[in-house]
């Protein structure tokens, strides 16, 4: 019970934090395990020390609940707060970090932002394919600009795919190990007639492309 309660209080907590984080922006975990429960243990105890300072107007919950020392009366008097602070203290950190990913990937797409923020690191994507599409759908995010931008892609077949990246396009991105690209608006160049011909009109259809097809990339607005 007392590794459960450890590994609830100290572990789970930072651990969805920090997955949760992950599913909202390109951010890869560290590869070895040591690195992950350090990670881990540090977000769970910030965690848990704004929570528990967020309760100290209300009184001492550990004392006042019955958790520490344990008193089995004022945790049958107090339970259904007990369930749901736990609830809220398992499950919180990974809407936070959800909503802290896409507050990220606002903040990118801001100029401003990047200039005060750029020595904080938030912002960098960790691998050159990740920054890349960062970059492309800020751009075809930004007020006042293009909702899409144009792409011609090289394949290793020599042919080529020229098409528009927006808000229906996709582009996957770290932690996914393979990399795939769908284009919503796109024209394939037929090899022997190099007729372009219409893959996606962005309402049905475009083209998916695996990235180990790819040779090269152009982004052309």
């Amino acid at each position: 019970m007392q590794a459960a309660i450890v590994f609830a209080l100290l572990i789970s907590p930072g651990y969805l934090l920090l997955q949760g984080y992950r599913r909202s922006r390109s951010y890869t975990l560290p590869d070895k395990d040591l690195y992950v429960v350090a990670q881990s243990v540090v977000a769970s105890l910030a965690w848990l020390s704004w929570v528990w300072l967020a309760l100290l107007p209300l009184g001492d919950p550990v004392d006042h609940w019955g958790l520490v020392p344990q008193n089995g009366a004022l945790l049958e008097r107090h339970r259904a707060t007990v369930a749901a602070l736990f609830v809220g203290l398992e499950f919180g950190p990974f809407i936070i970090g959800v909503v802290a990913g896409r507050i990220v990937n606002l903040l990118h797409g801001t100029e401003q932002a990047r200039r005060i923020l750029s020595w904080t690191g938030l912002f960098e994507a960790p691998t050159a394919w990740d920054h890349a599409w960062n970059q492309a759908a800020a751009r075809a995010t930004a007020p006042g600009g293009a909702p899409t931008i144009d792409v011609r892609i090289c394949l290793r077949t020599g042919g080529v795919v020229e098409g528009r990246y927006g808000a229906g396009s996709r582009a996957d991105l770290s932690p996914r190990v393979n990399h795939q690209v769908f284009l919503e608006t796109a024209y394939g160049v037929d090899d022997s007639s190099g007729e372009r011909r219409l893959l996606g009109d962005g309402t049905i259809g475009g083209v998916y492309i695996d990235a180990s097809e790819i040779t090269s990339i152009y982004f052309k607005s």
